[in-house]
Formats: structure tokens, C-alpha cells, sequence
């Protein structure tokens, strides 16, 4: 890059080049009420500069609400709570949320009503409001944990429950239209999720211009997802945590490495605890990276985005034997991640949900405290150029980028 004075400190990039030292402080603000209830999960998706927070309330009658948050000034404000219609069964409580870009819709999936049906409904932000279409069921059986995912090369969302009677996985395509949406016919997972009670993660990854899917199985998974028209086939699934239980997964796409980040709560794998890896997608097959923990004790409730001004994924979770929350920030170089030192946010055993918002270039934090409201914050991702090694020296004058000049060197 260009340097603009002379006294400039100045780095060796890998290419071989020089450019300043940059980087930005990091900054977590003061936490704001979102809401009064307390959460037994939490999802959110960013969409227009708007940030969709879904709230479902832990004791009977099971409501979950959308609250519509907006970032201004570095700081986060909330509209009011607005129920869907129907209400989510005790053993179904995820509802997931993603954003139609084209149609600029949000799409909530969800499992309720009187038959704990896997159900969809669009949802209308405005300004600081949120409304509901009709919402439609996409199957007639008992259900629990919805999860959505958008395809934007597509320009369709796919929804993803698990059946009660068995635990077998299931998705479909759904299409927006308006304040409608409407399914392809569902399709079976590759292999089936084996708790009723463990989440799915979705990311779309812009270089393969695929949706991919994590969902745990005993051993988690991670599979590509193909969608013609309102068809919907798999790729081949392959395992991430092939030690014990896998829960709480959760999936970011870095648009610099051009790799997706899955994270997830390992009970009893090598290594164990809260633990991420690089999922490299190629067509519809996937190579992983290296297993690597930055938590090795109870971490759950992870989340994941993926914050393009800092290029780093920050994930956030609470762990149980401490009952804290924190916020660590990974760094993605080739099929390898690596973490810095975790933030703790606050003292709860609760909820997390981090969402990325690209117009205000930081990310939206929501959690669960003290089982009585649901908390929320904008956190700046701190990051610098600077390595231990990489320092070269100060520029004796200003140099244009692509120009030669001259350096005085340590």
C-alpha cells in the first residue's frame, strides 16, 4: 500500500512488498437491555442494515419474539418484541434466522403450533419493526431445532429440522415471494442427527457459491448442500469431531481465505471442549483442517460470524463450569485457525448469538443474563498488521503504492 510520509513504521508483507502498520483498537460497549425474557436459545441474522434478534422465552408458553436492532454510532438500539404466531414446543426452542437479499426478506424456521410442526415464516423489517407473514408448515410431523440457511448464487433459503420419532435430519428448499414462502419436497440428511436437541449450523460459501450444513450425529458433520430449482441433494458428509458427542455446532464463511469456520462444543473428542476447524468446500466435497480448541472445558452455546473489517471469525459461547460468557477471535491462514486471548463478556451460563453488521463494519453480540433478560452489544474487533517478525523499518519519505523507495531499516 501506498505510504504516505516520511517516520512511517512500515512491514514486509508476504508478497515481498512494504506497507504502513495498521490495525484498530478493540472495543466492546456497555451492554443495553434487548429483553425482559429469559432465553433458552437465541439466533440472529444482519440484513440491510438491520439486525434480526429471535428470542425464544425458556418457561411456558414457549414464545419466541423478533426484535429488530440497529447499529448507529457504534452503539446498539432495539425496537419492540414481536411474538410469531404460533408458540415452540418445550423440546423444540432453536428457531433460526437468515436474510433474502433479493427479495430483502428475513425467513424464520422454526418447529411449533399444535403439532410441533417444521414450520417457515418470512418476516418484514421496518425501521424498527418487524412483521410476520403466514407462517407455513413444510412438514406435518412432530419436530424440533429449525435452522435456516440462504443460497444467494440460488436466491433460496433452505430450512433444516430434526423429526422427532427417530432424530432423522431433514431439509428443504424454500422459495420467498413476498410475505409467502413456499417448499420443495424434503430430503433426508446424509446421516442422521441423533438428539432432538442439538443445533445446525448453515454458511454460504461464496467461492463454491454452495450452502453448507453441520449438524451433529454421535460425531459432528459437515456436508455441501446442491440446489436445482426447488431440488435439494447433498454431498458427501463428512466428520469434524470424530471423539464423542459434538453439540452446539455452528458455521461462518471468511471471505478473505474463501473458507468456512466450524465451531462446536466437543464432549469428549481429542481435543475436547470448544473447538473449531477450516472447512475447505471444492464442488460438493469437503477437506477439513486441524482440530483446534481454544476452550478445554465445558464450552456451549457457540456462534460464529465472520467480521470482513477485522478478517477474523469471532465466535462467542458460555462455558458451564465457570458460567462465564466470552468472545474469542480466530485467524484463518490456509486450512489452519488460530485464536487470540478470549474476552469475557459477562457471568452468565446462557445463550450466545454473534452476527456480523457490514454497513456498520462491527458485530452484534446478544446473550442471555441472569436467566431473566436477554443483554445485547456492538464489539469492534481489535486487529493489527504488526507481527513479531514482520517489522522492517521507517520510511524516509513518502512512497506511492507500487513505487520504489527507500527504508531505513532497524
Amino acid at each position: 500500500g501506498a505510504i504516505g510520509a516520511a517516520g512511517k513504521p512500515v512491514i514486509l508483507t508476504a508478497a515481498g512488498k512494504v506497507t504502513p502498520v495498521s490495525g484498530i483498537i478493540e472495543v466492546l460497549t456497555s451492554p443495553v437491555n434487548a429483553s425482559t425474557e429469559y432465553a433458552s436459545y437465541l439466533s440472529s441474522a444482519y440484513g440491510n442494515g438491520k439486525i434480526l434478534l429471535m428470542v425464544h422465552m425458556a418457561g411456558s408458553p414457549y414464545t419466541t419474539y423478533g426484535i429488530v436492532g440497529t447499529i448507529s454510532g457504534g452503539a446498539v438500539t432495539y425496537g419492540t418484541p414481536v411474538a410469531l404466531a404460533d408458540n415452540i414446543g418445550a423440546s423444540s426452542p432453536a428457531a433460526g434466522v437468515a436474510y433474502d437479499s433479493v427479495e430483502d426478506k428475513f425467513v424464520i424456521s422454526y418447529c411449533g403450533g399444535t403439532g410441533t410442526y417444521a414450520t417457515g415464516v418470512v418476516a418484514t423489517v421496518s425501521g424498527t419493526a418487524v412483521s410476520y407473514g403466514t407462517p407455513v408448515v413444510v412438514a406435518s410431523y412432530s419436530s424440533r431445532i429449525g435452522a435456516v440457511g440462504y443460497d444467494a448464487n440460488e436466491e433460496k433459503v433452505v430450512l433444516a429440522w430434526t423429526k422427532y420419532s427417530n432424530d432423522d435430519g431433514y431439509a428443504a428448499v424454500g422459495t420467498v415471494s413476498g410475505t409467502s414462502i413456499s417448499y420443495g419436497s424434503e430430503v433426508i440428511f446424509p446421516t442422521s442427527p441423533d438428539s432432538m436437541y442439538r443445533t445446525k449450523g448453515f454458511a454460504y460459501d461464496a467461492n463454491a457459491q454452495k450452502l453448507v450444513l453441520s449438524w451433529s450425529q454421535t460425531n459432528g458433520h459437515v456436508v455441501v448442500l446442491s440446489i436445482s430449482g426447488t431440488t435439494l441433494s447433498y454431498g458427501t458428509a463428512v466428520q469434524f469431531d470424530t471423539g464423542g458427542t459434538a453439540e452446539f455446532s455452528a458455521l461462518a464463511y471468511d471471505s478473505v481465505a474463501q473458507k468456512c469456520v466450524v465451531t462446536w462444543k466437543s464432549d469428549a473428542g481429542s481435543p475436547a471442549g470448544g473447538c473449531a476447524r477450516v472447512v475447505t468446500v471444492s464442488g460438493t466435497s469437503i477437506t477439513l483442517g486441524t482440530t483446534v480448541a481454544y476452550n478445554s472445558s465445558n464450552a456451549q452455546y457457540q456462534s460464529i460470524a465472520y467480521d470482513a473489517t477485522a478478517d477474523r471469525s469471532i465466535i462467542t459461547y458460555a462455558v458451564g463450569s465457570t458460567a462465564k460468557q466470552y468472545i474469542i477471535k480466530g485467524t484463518v491462514s490456509g486450512t489452519n485457525i488460530s485464536y487470540a486471548a478470549a474476552l469475557e463478556i459477562a457471568s452468565n451460563n446462557e445463550p450466545t448469538t454473534v452476527v456480523y453488521d457490514s454497513v456498520a463494519g462491527k458485530c452484534h453480540i446478544a446473550y442471555g443474563s441472569g436467566y431473566t433478560d436477554v443483554l445485547g452489544l456492538v464489539f469492534t474487533a481489535g486487529y493489527t498488521n504488526l507481527t513479531a517478525t514482520n517489522l522492517l523499518g521507517i520510511a524516509s519519505g513518502a512512497i506511492l503504492d507500487t513505487a520504489t523507495g527507500t527504508i531505513n531499516t532497524w
